[in-house]
């Protein structure tokens, strides 16, 4: 890929630069990341912004200069490069302007930032771009991992612990990235969960048992994902629909408050003029108010006496998963709780579903009064519109 001047000369006061400061220990935060960032991030913001936008020429400069400096056990890196690029850019007479946007580019590089712009999205997703990488678990992964650990004491399986759980959250900000890293890097945190139940079956204690029992501990350790995937899944289906029931809900009193506030503030003052636009008027008014009533019913939060005593749990009654049941309680309880919860699986998985279970008691509530509601409102304007059209027959 071919860059303009500039940023040819950056690159190599940044590979100098690298160069000079421990270039053995750097197995992954190295040059052929930096070039690797800047290709990704052209590519990104060429695809989002287009080829001959302005703001290229920054992200560009922020993916050069974001790892010019970096060293295994800080947490700052992020400030050190930014401010080494600003010096590189002073000397380089960069406009001072462009100077600040590269910085606040280098600096959303840090773990855990939310981006602002666009800009920014970009070089976050050029940063994490190897995520998607065909080579992925034979370059990046070991890279990395053999990187962190001059700074950390880690295995293998721990570290191919913390990358299904990075890989799992992660998600891509650009709609370029989306569409075209999303399968690659779905496809690598496969292969991390495949081999992080190949390293389960070979430890040594395990080397001795029949494959009969490997096999059935293999499929025990499958079983258990689908039920912890069943749970999920069912969990976030109960709150899509709890939000949308609420959502509903306000919808229709905003609705019926803005029609009763024109009620007042228009018909009954005129109603001396025209009596006619009484009753009708009032049937409205009514038919709004239960609209009202019963959408907020519908919506209205329900808890329980918020305590489980330890004979409660011991015997596994209640649900520790849900604050109605524990808001109650001092923190030493709740966390002796949690222990137990945590020891037996059994009980583990009853809670959650208690907890799935009374979630649909609360939706099948929410949903019942939210019917009746939309009836209501669906009634209330056929009604009040007839009345208002025989009203005007009679006395016109």
């Amino acid at each position: 890929m071919n860059y303009s001047a500039l940023i040819e000369q950056c690159i190599k006061i940044v590979a100098d630069k690298q160069k000079g400061d421990c270039p053995k220990s750097l197995q992954y935060h190295n040059m052929s990341h930096t070039l690797y960032v800047l290709q990704m991030a052209t590519q990104i913001a060429e695809n989002t912004l287009g080829e001959e936008h302005a703001d290229i020429e920054t992200i560009q400069l922020a993916a050069v200069f974001h790892d010019a400096i970096y060293i295994c056990d800080k947490t700052d890196n992020e400030q050190e490069s930014a401010l080494f690029a600003q010096n590189e850019m002073q000397k380089l007479e960069y406009p001072i302007d462009k100077q600040e946007q590269v910085k606040k580019l280098i600096l959303a590089t840090q773990w855990g930032y939310k981006p602002q712009t666009i800009p920014e999205q970009i070089i976050i997703d050029a940063d994490l771009a190897h995520l998607q990488k065909a080579s992925y678990i034979k370059n990046e992964f070991q890279n990395l991992f053999e990187e962190t650990t001059q700074s950390r004491k880690l295995t293998k399986k721990q570290w191919i612990d913390e990358c299904i759980e990075f890989l799992s959250v992660h998600q891509y900000f650009t709609t370029y990235a989306q569409k075209n890293f999303s399968k690659g890097k779905k496809d690598n945190l496969n292969e991390l969960q495949k081999m992080k139940i190949e390293d389960k079956i070979d430890t040594p204690e395990m080397i001795t048992e029949p494959k009969e029992k490997k096999k059935k501990k293999k499929k025990k350790a499958a079983a258990d994902r689908g039920v912890e995937t069943l749970f999920r899944v069912t969990l976030r289906n109960h709150t899509t629909l709890s939000q949308i029931a609420d959502n509903k809900a306000n919808t229709l009193i905003s609705i019926n408050a803005i029609i009763i506030s024109i009620i007042l503030s228009t018909l009954f003052p005129n109603s001396s003029s025209n009596p006619a636009l009484i009753m009708p008027a009032i049937v409205l008014l009514t038919l709004c108010l239960i609209t009202i009533v019963l959408a907020i019913i519908a919506t209205v939060p329900r808890t329980t006496q918020g305590s489980l005593t330890r004979n409660d749990i011991l015997n596994k009654k209640g649900n520790l998963a849900f604050f109605g049941n524990f808001h109650s309680m001092s923190m030493d309880e709740y966390e002796w709780g949690i222990g137990e919860l945590i020891k037996d699986k059994d009980y583990l998985y009853k809670s959650l579903t208690r907890d799935l279970y009374y979630l649909g008691k609360v939706l099948k509530k929410k949903y019942f009064f939210l019917r009746i509601t939309y009836f209501t409102f669906v009634a209330n304007l056929v009604i009040s519109i007839s009345f208002f059209i025989l009203s005007l027959h009679f006395n016109g």
